[in-house]
């Protein structure tokens, strides 16, 4: 099952120039992972928990995985016991990638073929600077919000940047639909007759499960994350 497009990724690490933190390795690594928790929050929400030499993968309806973990060096074994929903025994490998200039998550945990986790505790701060491809913005956390009004999604926070749009035309914000807020330009702008800062969401229902109502066939959208002016956003 594939939790993660690599649209997703970018929304975690938008920003060039990564550096490693110290990861540990072996032993230290296998001690660091114990009761740390691993989230995937886009699509559907499911979390990846280590503890006692034992992972488990669960969402809210039950579990999807579980079994033992090993540690290679750098390398994270998940040895399935076979029960879940993957159906039989089977092993993954995992790696820790550390994302200093994330927008998100800054730390997290590759099991391949789109199979991305991030650790909840290394969210951004709140109120702290980032650049979000040339942007200088402020991070405002993970913050639940809605459309007041139909508005244009747009790929920089100007009213002349191109918008995002499905194949269909329509918009991958759409109203009633909730996204996640994750950062504002640093300084208010003025659009038309109003004066607000210009929001850097993301839409939480991956564009991959666009689907035309009449033929049930996929519709492809442009990337989930972009700005949209702040007048017309209700932050809960």
């Amino acid at each position: 099952m594939k939790w993660f497009s690599k649209d997703i990724v970018l929304l975690f690490a938008f920003a060039a120039g990564l550096t490693a933190q110290e990861i540990p390795t072996g032993d230290k690594l296998k001690l660091y992972l114990n009761g740390k928790k691993y989230v995937t929050d886009m699509e559907f929400y499911r979390h990846l928990d280590f503890a006692d030499g034992k992972f488990k993968i669960a969402h809210i309806q039950g579990i999807d995985d579980q079994g033992d973990y090993t540690v290679n060096g750098e390398k994270i074994i998940l040895l399935s016991e076979g029960n879940g929903s993957i159906g039989k025994r089977q092993s993954k490998s995992c790696k820790i990638i550390w994302h200093s200039a994330a927008v998100a998550y800054a730390e997290e945990l590759d099991c391949g073929k789109g199979n991305r986790f991030f650790l909840e505790s290394s969210l951004r701060a709140e109120g702290s600077a980032v650049d979000i491809q040339g942007e200088p913005a402020i991070i405002m956390g993970k913050k639940s919000a809605t459309l007041t009004t139909k508005v244009v999604f747009r790929k920089k926070p100007s009213k002349k940047a191109k918008p995002l749009r499905c194949a269909d035309g329509s918009s991958p914000l759409a109203l009633g639909i909730p996204f996640t807020v994750y950062a504002r330009t640093q300084e208010k702008a003025k659009v038309d007759k109003w004066e607000n800062y210009w929001y850097y969401v993301h839409n939480d229902y991956s564009p991959e499960s666009y689907s035309d109502p009449k033929t049930h066939s996929p519709i492809g959208c442009e990337a989930p994350a972009g700005w949209v002016f702040g007048e017309f956003v209700k932050v809960q």
